[in-house]
This record gives C-alpha cells, sequence and structure tokens, in this order.
C-alpha cells in the first residue's frame, strides 16, 4: 500500500512537470531536470524509511534507517563536488539538487553554506563528508562512485550481523550487484588497454 502511494505520488509529479506546472519556470517551458530527479530520489528514500519503520526487528530497523539518510548525505556531497567544479557560479535553487525530505531530515541550510562557500573549499568540505562515511580515501576519480563505496562497506557490515534480518538479504544482493560492476569494469578496462593501476581506480572494494 505505501509502495502503491509513493508511485502515485511520483506519477502526479511527473505529469505536473511534463505540462510545465513543476519544475518549470512557465506552462510550456522544458522540465528542470535536476528537480525531477530530486524529487525520485528523495521519494524513493522516503519510501524505504516509511518500510524500514514497519519491519519489527527495531534494532537491524534502526540501523537500515541511518544507512538510508547517510547515504542521502553522501549524494548530496557527490552533487555539491559537481556543481562546485563544473559550475563554480552556481546561483540556482538548491532544492533543484539537494535530497530532502521530512523523512531524511536532512538541513538544507548545511549545504547551503557549503555551496555559498569558494569552490575549493566547497569540494573539500563535500569530500571530506563522503571520506568520513566510507572511511577511506575517494580519489577524484572515484568521487562518482562514492555511493557504491559506502553501500559495499554497510553490506558488509549487514552481511556479519549476528541476527539474520530481511536487510541481511537485501545486504547480500548489494555486494553481488557490485561484483558484477568490478567485473564490467575490469572487462572494460582490459578491452582499452588501461594500466593496472588505473583499472584498480575502478574497482569498488
Amino acid at each position: 500500500k505505501a509502495m502503491d502511494e509513493r508511485i502515485r505520488d511520483v506519477e502526479s509529479f511527473w505529469e505536473r512537470a511534463s505540462s510545465g506546472q513543476e519544475a518549470s519556470p512557465d506552462p510550456g517551458a522544458r522540465v528542470n531536470i535536476p528537480k525531477l530527479d530530486t524529487e525520485l530520489f528523495s521519494s524513493y528514500y522516503s519510501l524505504l524509511i516509511k518500510m524500514a519503520l514497519k519491519y519489527p526487528d527495531k534494532k537491524a530497523s534502526k540501523q537500515y534507517i541511518d544507512y538510508i539518510k547517510e547515504a542521502a548525505e553522501i549524494i548530496n556531497s557527490v552533487r555539491i563536488i559537481r556543481i562546485k567544479r563544473f559550475y563554480p557560479e552556481f546561483s540556482g535553487d538548491i532544492g533543484d539538487i539537494i535530497l530532502n525530505s521530512k523523512d531524511l531530515k536532512i538541513k538544507s541550510s548545511d549545504f547551503e553554506k557549503v555551496l555559498s562557500s569558494d569552490p575549493a573549499d566547497a569540494i573539500e568540505s563535500a569530500q571530506q563528508t563522503i571520506e568520513k562515511k566510507t572511511t577511506g580515501h575517494i580519489s577524484e576519480t572515484q568521487t562518482d562512485n562514492a555511493l557504491l563505496f559506502f553501500v559495499n562497506s554497510v553490506s558488509k557490515r549487514f552481511l556479519r550481523s549476528p541476527v539474520p534480518s530481511v536487510y541481511t538479504v537485501i545486504a547480500y544482493l548489494n555486494l553481488r550487484s557490485i561484483e558484477i560492476k568490478n567485473i564490467i569494469n575490469v572487462t572494460e578496462g582490459v578491452r582499452y588497454s588501461l594500466p593496472a593501476e588505473r583499472i584498480k581506480e575502478f574497482i569498488i572494494a
């Protein structure tokens, strides 16, 4: 039921966006893709939190909700790095790029400070947030995959949990998905004759 409600919300937003009523300055104008993307991701993560709250194992549920919120923070940090790196004079609406909802409880003000700062300082701040949550150094090449590094780390932790739960299964599926991505990256790296050290940068481990 909750899934159906969120799907209807997303479909409704898409209809408003397509008709120019939402995420667009005036009727008939082009759809604001960043805002639409942000709305979809925010709805998705909100749904995950709502479903987790209904899970009977409250300890596992809390761990999963914390994981979801941290994942959203990583996505926001990666977006800030992209904006400051490629659009340093960005002056748009922060709501177009920062994932947020009453369920995620992310403070937009924290990201507003970062976005209004010098590009180099903003990138360094966002990079520190990513490294803190992925418990390791993330190179410039790996920034776009920061979320996968985080998912990989958390999934391994869930998999080692002494008490199995539905999140143990989710963790296993996450790790299998990452393993497939790694195989593809290695295959493509060899195909294009990239040096071994370069290929390693695309390995999620």
